[in-house]
């Protein structure tokens, strides 16, 4: 049993050695009604680019200056849309440059402290974040490429109820008792935001799953977290301000 079937070459031709078809397959939304997976509930804090702060380096080196992060999405995107204008493809680092900004901006982070100050500290809780530097600020025990397997291990054997991560843990890992997630960052991949949704859907008897995503709006990110959310059930979605979350 599989929640994403797999797409990329080395998965395809693993099934096909192992002759593994797909025999029977079932929408999320009836398998939470056939008990396979736990009931769940997902929560999108909808925050603004910091249009205050200046902590961003802009510029050249001939003339560099600091702008805030409204001020430098702005200045990317504009420069993407010009040249699409002109009917050339923009490069690609463009589309990375604006990227990275999205996953390190200062004010989701900030946003992200707080939610998990609202969650109570017994609830088992997996954070996923854009950057290392962001899982390392956000929660004091943290898995990634860059440590060991010490904080997952205590993770899974019960012995803490917070671990942050970022890619490491969408796949290929079973974590038991999960209560819930955050997703401080997602990116156009729909199949990670199953991936990681699921981790916290392991049905046992009880448990409602709460997936809490932060979304800035009026941004690419926005459009990533719709898109992926296209697969869900919008009855078991709420779109909340993050001023009337945190009240």
């Amino acid at each position: 049993m599989t929640a994403t079937y797999p797409k990329d070459d080395i998965k395809k031709a693993l099934f096909d050695e192992l002759k593994l078809d797909i025999v029977y397959t079932v929408s999320l939304d009836k398998a939470v009604r056939e008990g396979v997976v736990a009931p769940y509930k997902i929560k999108v804090i909808e925050l603004f680019l910091d249009d205050k702060n200046k902590y961003i380096q802009a510029g050249n080196k001939e003339k560099s200056f600091m702008t805030t992060e409204y001020g430098q999405y702005q200045y990317i995107s504009n420069m993407i849309q010009k040249i699409l204008y002109s009917g050339r493809p923009a490069p690609q680092w463009l589309f990375l440059k604006r990227m990275h900004l999205i996953y390190n901006l200062k004010s989701k982070t900030e946003i992200a402290k707080k939610v998990l100050e609202s969650i109570p500290e017994d609830d088992r809780t997996l954070i996923f974040c854009g950057s290392i530097s962001q899982a390392e600020e956000l929660c004091k025990k943290s898995y990634h490429s860059q440590t060991d397997d010490k904080n997952l291990t205590a993770f899974c054997d019960e012995k803490i109820n917070k671990l942050s991560c970022v890619n490491a843990l969408n796949e290929g890992i079973n974590i038991p008792n999960l209560d819930s997630a955050v997703i401080v960052q997602l990116n156009s991949n729909e199949l990670s935001t199953i991936q990681r949704i699921g981790r916290c859907i392991r049905y046992r008897e009880g448990h409602e799953a709460t997936i809490y995503i932060l979304s800035v709006v009026q941004t690419q990110d926005e459009k990533w977290v719709k898109k992926a959310l296209e697969n869900f059930d919008s009855s078991n979605i709420e779109y909340l301000s993050y001023k009337n979350y945190l009240k």
